[in-house]
């Protein structure tokens, strides 16, 4: 058989089930009978109806732009038709690759899919790529990916050649990589005539899609509409425990079926709101007063395997017994990128917390503001059809105040290690940065603030181009700063130190506290804090983690995340792997400890150098040189008591208290042997650049006289020398 089965009428059904045997094209074994059931799921879902028109579509066009609402199928079947079709020619042309936002929706995707295609694990025929885990193989013939891990292989496959089929899914999320991704598709297309490019979204940027590729046919799935969800409130802000209260009330209506989906403004809240819920949930249970019932959390901040509950069918309850209700408290990831079923009351806040970058002061703030209309319309098409949707805003005011759509990460976000890898692929290409078109201009400033950091860091060339090093800084899954500290790292003999580091700061919710033991938690955290600073707290944590021979056990006591760690345990062996590609040299761990402190802050300060503060007034007010803001340490820095005079810092809060983070304390004198002479020269007028340009001075006057690029001793030729 050449192909699936897949348009089988009740008569090819009656004779399946009178053991007349089809076998899978793809493993040469017969279908099982669980892959007919699930045929017959499928061809229920509504996406089904355009089937024809779709494989008409993919015939007569390089590009077909797909739309419907979310749950009508589109992010399960039409990379399964796409294999079909990649099929007939035996992948003579390439696989198929299907692309998400999340990487949680691209391992679940991957998981049910293979499920449909009756596969009986992930990794052979149908796989998936996310950061820290490559779950396919040689003989994966659908991958699912995100658009980021994409953009990575175009470094070494520019054309995309190992594919003849890519898919771009959830295009309504707007995310960077998308962006960069249309446009790169987009200069393919022109060398490529044998690729296909499948462009899924939801309706609202059909016109912006529809005007980027010019006449290209559109499958719409609208016409298949069902009713609506009723409202049933429309109360302007409500607190959370009232929230909590409703949600209560609905599950103990025994007349009531389906799940309950929650949509909170931040990842707080929905800690907060799920463990509320599921302690009253567990009271009420034990009074026989209402089911159980599992609380499912779901945020940005979550691991993917945290992420990954919100598909689990069964609860914790011991017994293993399918769930009555699923109670899902989750932020905007939810709107469009989780499928979920049998939702049957979606409760809306309405409100979410944008993460904007700001350009003055080269760090994000959260602003609180109301969610778009597309959005609310998104959050209003989770729930089933007849189901109950709860607006817990003003109505009028959402109508006169939200915009119609959320704004893209482009014009939004912080664009450094993006360009870098934009300016790495379209030299690939051989292509000029004029010659690509994006779906939209990015915000001007944060763009020109990009040009001006790779600038500084030594990744542009006389000519704009990318230098060696930045070529190298490209390779590296890692911010620029990273890449450039980790390449310092070579030069000062403490790689090892220096990947462990970046590794742990990779980590979210790495301190664990739970309620009733804080003055435990805070005994424990002091106790692994190091004198030299936060990054040192890191390595004495995983250094700890790593002699108890990364036992579960041993977090638990400590108060530290088990999976955090985890995590930063792949995130090293991933570097060290890019490095040992890379052919850039590993040092052994270095042994006496001033020295290894003094090689690990000059290899941070190569990369954060743009991340210095100084104490101005002996009080802990630091004085951000770039920009001459005022902030603090934050309360949980190990440096919060001592207050050294010059830091440097990861992370800097623009918020009211205005905190830095990660911290760590440098020498002036270190300072001006390796920040760039031309970013000292350009800092603001201040006390902190006159000094810092004296000591700079001073230093290459010693040397007999330097150039900036010479002062960088770790270029990436002579590393590998």
């Amino acid at each position: 058989m050449d192909s699936f089965p897949v348009l089988l009428n009740d008569e090819e059904f009656q004779s399946h089930e009178n053991d007349v045997l089809d076998l899978n094209p793809f493993d040469g074994l017969p279908y099982s009978t669980n892959y007919y059931q699930l045929l017959r799921e499928r061809k229920t879902l509504p996406v089904w109806q355009a089937k024809e028109d779709f494989v008409v579509a993919v015939e007569e066009s390089s590009v077909v732009l797909v739309t419907g609402k979310a749950g009508s199928g589109k992010s399960t079947q039409i990379p399964q038709w796409c294999t079909q079709l990649a099929k007939e020619t035996d992948f003579s042309f390439g696989t198929v690759v299907c692309t998400q936002p999340v990487a949680t929706a691209a391992m679940s995707l991957a998981v049910q899919v293979a499920q449909e295609m009756d596969f009986t694990s992930v990794g052979n025929e149908v796989g998936y790529k996310v950061h820290q885990q490559d779950c396919a193989s040689e003989d994966t013939v659908l991958k699912f990916t995100t658009d980021e891990i994409l953009l990575r292989e175009m470094s070494d496959d520019p054309l995309l050649q190992k594919y003849s089929f890519v898919i771009i899914d959830e295009i309504q999320e707007r995310t960077v990589s998308t962006d960069i991704l249309l446009a790169l598709l987009k200069i393919i297309l022109n060398l490529r005539e044998d690729l296909k490019v499948i462009l899924v979204s939801l309706i609202q940027e059909m016109p912006t899609l529809e005007e980027f590729f010019e006449g290209v046919p559109i499958v719409d799935l609208h016409f298949l509409d069902e009713a609506a969800a009723s409202d049933e409130n429309d109360d302007p802000e409500i607190s959370e425990k009232e929230i909590t209260s409703l949600v209560l009330n609905l599950h103990s209506d025994q007349d009531l079926e389906g799940d309950i989906l929650v949509l909170l403004p931040t990842a707080a809240d929905v800690e907060e709101t799920c463990d509320r819920i599921a302690r009253e949930i567990a009271m009420k249970t034990l009074r026989g007063d209402a089911g159980e019932a599992a609380v499912v959390r779901l945020h940005r901040c979550l691991a993917y395997g945290a992420q990954q509950a919100v598909y689990d069918k069964k609860a914790n309850f011991g017994d293993g017994d399918l769930i009555n209700r699923r109670i899902v408290v989750c932020d905007d990831i939810a709107e469009s990128c989780f499928s979920m079923e049998n939702i049957t009351v979606v409760i809306d806040t309405g409100v979410k917390f944008e993460k904007v970058f700001n350009t003055r002061f080269r760090t994000y703030s959260n602003i609180k503001q109301y969610i778009s209309q597309a959005s609310a319309s998104l959050r209003m098409d989770r729930c089933q059809a007849g189901g109950k949707l709860y607006k817990l805003y003003d109505h009028v005011h959402f109508e006169e105040t939200a915009s119609e759509q959320s704004i893209p990460e482009i014009k939004r976000f912080e664009l450094t290690t993006e360009v870098l890898l934009m300016k790495r692929l379209l030299q690939r290409l051989n292509v000029s940065l004029t010659q690509c078109q994006l779906l939209e201009a990015p915000d001007p400033e944060a763009y020109m603030l990009a040009l001006e950091e790779l600038d500084y860091h030594g990744a542009l060339d006389e000519n704009g181009n990318l230098s060696d090093l930045g070529m190298v800084m490209s390779e590296m899954p890692l911010s620029l700063a990273e890449a450039k500290v980790v390449i310092a790292s070579c030069g000062e003999g403490c790689t090892q130190e220096i990947v462990t580091i970046i590794a742990m700061q990779k980590c979210s919710d790495l301190f664990v506290v739970p309620p009733g033991l804080e003055s435990k938690a805070a005994v424990c955290r002091r106790s692994m804090t190091h004198k030299a600073g936060d990054h040192f707290t890191f390595l004495n944590i995983f250094y700890r983690f790593a002699r108890h021979k990364r036992s579960e056990s041993w977090c638990n006591a400590n108060y530290v995340s088990y999976d955090a760690l985890k995590m930063a345990d792949k995130k090293r062996s991933e570097i060290l792997e890019v490095m040992e590609i890379l052919e850039l040299p590993v040092s052994e761990p270095v042994i006496e400890p001033q020295l290894m402190e003094t090689s690990v802050k000059k290899a941070l300060l190569a990369g954060y150098f743009m991340q210095i503060a100084r104490d101005t007034d002996g009080c802990g007010n630091y004085h951000i040189i770039r920009d001459k803001h005022i902030s603090r340490l934050h309360p949980d820095c190990g440096l919060v008591n001592s207050r050294p005079e010059w830091v440097i810092y990861n992370k800097f809060e623009l918020t009211e208290n205005s905190y830095l983070s990660t911290v760590s304390p440098v020498d002036p004198e270190w300072i001006a042997e390796i920040v760039p002479h031309s970013y000292l020269t350009n800092l603001p007028t201040n006390e902190a650049k006159d000094t810092l340009l004296y000591l700079a001075e001073r230093y290459r006057g010693n040397a007999g006289g330097i150039e900036d690029e010479e002062q960088n001793n770790f270029k990436p030729n002579e590393i590998r020398k």
